[in-house]
């Protein structure tokens, strides 16, 4: 999935980061669009 140059911990921690940043842009679709949000 990622750049086999990666160790397998730096490969599970951007895939935790990845699904936390998906996670926040699920939250913030659900919310009304405001103009303060990232």
């Amino acid at each position: 999935m990622i750049s086999k140059f990666l160790s397998k911990d730096e490969e599970d921690h951007i895939e935790k980061n990845e699904r936390g940043v998906a996670t926040v842009a699920e939250e913030v679709m659900k919310k009304p669009f405001t103009r303060n949000r990232l």
